[in-house]
């Protein structure tokens, strides 16, 4: 993550990680200080709710969000 910031000159606080896989997308931007939006591929409960900047259902809820 901090690669990818480096190599186009952006900050975690201009960044946003959109992922499918909790433990590598969104735990990965986290700690590297990046907002992440964790569209999860299996269904979860809302007991499981992970812990993410914004957790979404389909791809059309990012417009929403940028």
């Amino acid at each position: 993550f901090e690669y990818a910031l480096q190599l186009n000159g952006a900050e975690s606080k201009d960044a946003i990680m959109i992922g499918d896989s909790y433990s590598a997308d969104i735990m990965g931007a986290q700690n590297a200080g990046i907002d992440q939006i964790y569209l999860p591929l299996e269904k979860i409960s809302y007991d499981q709710k992970p812990e993410c900047t914004h957790l979404i259902h389909s791809l059309e809820e990012v417009f929403s969000i940028l």
